[in-house]
């Protein structure tokens, strides 16, 4: 059994200052249904959601979690989403960026509770951290 809780995430930066930031994550984890947040408020926002998964430890799940991180995206919801334009190709991109989770403690049963960098799209720029806490119990052991 796995629990995935996204805690929070603090010092959020976007392109746009002009209205206070809606954020809200999207993730999808190994072969499960897609988890979409409620809008959080601001550039330190709490979001204390947390999802169990019933995994099987075979040889697929193992794989997975050796080779893949669980990437959640961020979004703001107040963002301008207008498209694109030839001017300026991220005008309306409302993604505030990306966040890779390494999985392979889970491998090892190993809890996990930590800020991880969430990094702007295409740039090795920081938009902030995210507060993720994993813990892993194997109801066959």
């Amino acid at each position: 059994m796995v629990t995935i809780n996204i805690l929070g995430a603090r010092n959020l930066k976007t392109k746009y200052t002009s209205t206070q930031i809606a954020p809200f994550f999207y993730y999808q984890f190994f072969s499960f249904d897609e988890v979409y947040s409620s809008n959080g408020v601001g550039n330190n926002p709490k979001f204390n959601m947390s999802k169990v998964y019933e995994v099987s430890f075979d040889a697929k799940a193992v794989e997975y979690f050796e080779r893949e991180e669980l990437e959640v995206i961020l979004f703001d919801d107040n963002a301008p989403v207008a498209g694109m334009s030839a001017a300026n190709t991220n005008q309306g991109d409302d993604i505030i960026g990306i966040c890779k989770v390494p999985l392979k403690t889970l491998i090892g049963g190993l809890n996990t509770h930590e800020h991880y960098k969430v990094m702007q799209p295409g740039t090795k720029e920081a938009a902030g951290e995210l507060e993720v806490k994993m813990t892993c119990i194997d109801l066959n052991a």
